[in-house]
């Protein structure tokens, strides 16, 4: 009778320990399971990673290219009839897809250009005034992008904001005093609601103070902030009639007959481009990449200025060029 007891006793033993080497198993394999996925799934979104900065650099040829066509012809004109303005088809990949597109930035107005050389520009500041005006905003809001920018702690106008507004705030800060690094520091403005960045937010850039606004690229709503006594749907023909082949200069667009007894300056205009944004979708097996890309262009070669993943936001500070 104890030789069977030991036996039992000896059975369950053998039963435990093979469930717990079973469940053991189990465990390893389910964990063996999860890190197969994570790891494909992490080969995959780097794959996608490797198409958006693939479709990033057939972006910066396309814009190389164009540069060279200029040189040759000797004709330094961007407008949106030309190849890298014309929207790129999607194209298939191996096991994914690519979208490329890319954008004008000098079709928006720089805010940065309000304060140059430590001055306030009165053009470029009298624009951006009519520009929060025609989207139905404050024109005051401007004086308050003044103080930010410029180096004094003297409030502009009774509109305007400086460290003393914004220290007073729960969440204390300074103003910059500088340059914005990219027009999403404009949520910071004081008196800025955020609907009201949100609408100004598509016509501005924050380029380095003094780049001018292309006018074959500018769309009816920033050709009506530099020309405010243009009409919405004057705005709109102009645009929509503008040549083909775009404005050879500044002053072939302001003899057209739509600006005719306007008195305006030419100041901070241009009909030629070197800051563009690219945005780039890749897929890859189910896994998708949003890439930005602000590039810049000189008659030599094109430059990274900066990346942003994820849905389209500011535009950044030119960093080092690669």
């Amino acid at each position: 009778m104890k030789r069977y007891g030991q036996r039992g006793v000896a059975l369950i033993t053998v039963m435990l320990v093979f469930f717990i080497a079973s469940t053991v198993a189990v465990a390893m394999l389910q964990r063996q399971q999860m890190d197969i996925r994570t790891t494909s799934g992490l080969l995959d979104y780097q794959q996608a990673h490797l198409y958006a900065l693939g479709g990033e650099e057939y972006a910066r040829q396309i814009l190389y290219q164009d540069m060279l066509a200029d040189a040759e012809s000797a004709r330094f004109v961007d407008h949106p009839g030309e190849s890298w303005a014309e929207p790129l088809a999607p194209f298939e990949v191996e096991h994914g897809a690519l979208q490329v597109s890319i954008l004008d930035l000098q079709g928006r107005l720089n805010i940065n250009s309000v304060v140059t050389a430590g001055q306030v520009n009165a053009v470029a500041l009298q624009r951006l005034r009519n520009l929060l005006d025609a989207l139905g905003l404050r024109p005051t809001l401007a004086d308050a992008i003044v103080d930010w920018l410029d180096s004094d702690q003297e409030p502009f106008s009774l509109d305007g904001a400086e460290d003393l507004e914004y220290l007073d705030k729960p969440i204390p800060y300074r103003t910059a005093d500088a340059p914005m690094g990219c027009p999403s520091e404009l949520r910071l403005i004081h008196g800025l609601e955020l609907e009201e960045y949100q609408q100004l937010r598509p016509f501005v850039v924050a380029l380095a103070p003094g780049y001018p606004v292309n006018i074959n690229t500018a769309s009816a709503l920033v050709l009506r902030s530099i020309f405010p006594a243009l009409s919405e749907s004057a705005a709109a023909e102009l645009v929509e009639n503008r040549p083909e082949e775009g404005f050879d200069s500044v002053e072939e667009f302001l003899a057209h007959p739509l600006l005719a007894g306007m008195e305006v300056s030419s100041q901070g205009l241009t009909v030629s481009s070197s800051h563009f944004q690219v945005e780039t979708t890749a897929q890859f097996a189910g896994r998708s990449v949003f890439l930005t890309s602000y590039i810049y262009r000189d008659v030599e070669r094109t430059y990274l200025l900066g990346r942003e993943y994820g849905q389209v936001g500011g535009t950044p500070a030119p960093a080092a060029p690669e």
